[in-house]
């Protein structure tokens, strides 16, 4: 390499950290705004880009979800920096026609690790849709690592629902949507065994 070179080099180096920093930084503030727009369509009024987001962040919701979201990026947002602007006119205080259905415990007795559950190869099984297999295994996949490449467990499904878990998950949205009459409450495992539709025993109260 000649010396006349290496400074040419050196900037073309240079260049291609500050186009990199330049597009971390709009990719930050990117989803900055899509957490502050989530959080405006649910409480659209309760913004105050006058004032930082208090410790408990329990007010000026918006201002904090998107302060919180810039945090570690790098990039430093005020909340004079921070605007909101509805499509609809009169911004409207929320929608009327939402539920909520409450999904925290709705794996109870079949989460990763619990004694009273397993893995297939750990409870003699070979397949999901395996009789009893709905009763016997874990509902959510294992951490998966690079060893998996190849096989037919792949690793972005750790820590996700898996045969069970999704059949279960539908049985709780299918009683929520209730034909056409949706309603919300918190959906737990009814019993053993499968219903009529060959999902797990679910049960929306």
């Amino acid at each position: 390499m000649t010396a006349r070179a290496k400074p040419i080099l050196m900037l073309l180096f240079a260049t291609t950290l500050d186009l990199g920093r330049l597009a971390l930084a709009q990719l930050s503030i990117d989803n900055a705004a899509r957490e502050g727009a989530f959080q405006a369509s649910k409480v659209p009024a309760d913004i105050d880009n006058t004032q930082p987001c208090p410790a408990d962040a329990s007010s000026n919701t918006i201002v904090c979800r998107v302060l919180l979201e810039a945090k570690s990026s790098g990039v430093t947002i005020a909340p004079a920096d921070i605007s909101l602007t509805c499509s609809v006119s009169g911004c409207p205080t929320g929608l009327g026609n939402v539920v909520r259905m409450e999904l925290s415990s709705a794996f109870n007795g079949h989460r990763l690790c619990e004694n009273t559950v397993g893995l297939l190869e750990e409870e003699g099984l070979t397949y999901w849709w395996q009789s009893g297999a709905v009763d016997k295994s874990e509902w959510i996949n294992q951490i998966r690592t690079t060893s998996t490449i190849g096989s037919d467990y792949y690793i972005q499904e750790s820590i996700h629902p898996d045969y069970w878990g999704q059949l279960g998950l539908r049985s709780c949205l299918r009683q929520a949507y209730n034909g056409g009459a949706p309603h919300g409450g918190t959906c737990n495992i009814l019993t053993t065994g499968l219903d009529s539709l060959g999902e797990p025993q679910m049960y929306l109260h």
